[in-house]
């Protein structure tokens, strides 16, 4: 098998698939699948490494250099990749004639990931929802990827949120549970809870221990 290390993907990938189909038995089928499989992560990891390439050539504004990154694509052979490539060129090709529309984009994803970092999430979903109607090839994959983004954020708030209740419990929660005031824990919970942006029910654990 050594077409792969020579861009062959697709050509490797189907002599596994005639393999599995000439020689269908258990025996072979779990080792020929976990083959094609690494013969798909191969074929995307070098993808992404053209496409980064794309990207850092779109980013100096040359576009036949953005192109000419993704001409080993169609030696691949694989279809999935091949569309992939095909929209990154269709991409390419907007940027160049749509400058101005996709300014308006990299100013909008710039303002989002800055609303994220602030904690303002439904400001950034709301301008992420009116970007998607601009009118450039594969906008609604852009809002999706910065989606994703502020999607992160939001865990990574509710993460550190969580951690200051907790810390918010053993300083002043629990003093209080000690002493056997459990309404006066309770309410300390919740108004720390609520301090850190948190809903009654995220201190739901806390609140059973305050019960017991």
């Amino acid at each position: 098998m050594g077409l792969s290390p020579k861009n062959r993907f697709g050509e490797a990938y189907r002599t596994v698939g005639d393999f599995i189909r000439k020689y269908a038995n258990a025996a072979v089928a779990g080792d020929a699948t976990n083959l094609k499989n690494t013969i798909e992560s191969a074929a995307q990891a070098q993808y992404e490494k053209l496409a980064a390439a794309a990207d850092a050539a779109l980013a100096a504004k040359d576009f036949a250099k953005a192109r000419e990154a993704l001409k080993p694509v169609e030696s691949f052979g694989l279809t999935m990749l091949t569309q992939q490539a095909a929209k990154k060129i269709a991409e390419i090709e907007s940027r160049q004639k749509d400058a101005a529309k996709w300014a308006q984009w990299e100013e909008v994803k710039n303002k989002v990931q800055e609303m994220a970092e602030a904690g303002k999430f439904d400001e950034a979903r709301k301008l992420l929802e009116l970007a998607g109607k601009l009118p450039l090839p594969g906008i609604a994959d852009l809002v999706a990827e910065q989606a994703d983004v502020v999607d992160q954020a939001v865990a990574k708030a509710a993460e550190s949120a969580r951690k200051k209740l907790a810390d918010a419990f053993s300083e002043k929660v629990r003093p209080l549970i000690a002493a056997r005031d459990c309404s006066a824990a309770l309410r300390m919970l919740d108004d720390s809870a609520k301090q850190n942006g948190l809903k009654p029910e995220d201190a739901e654990p806390w609140r059973t221990d305050i019960q017991r």
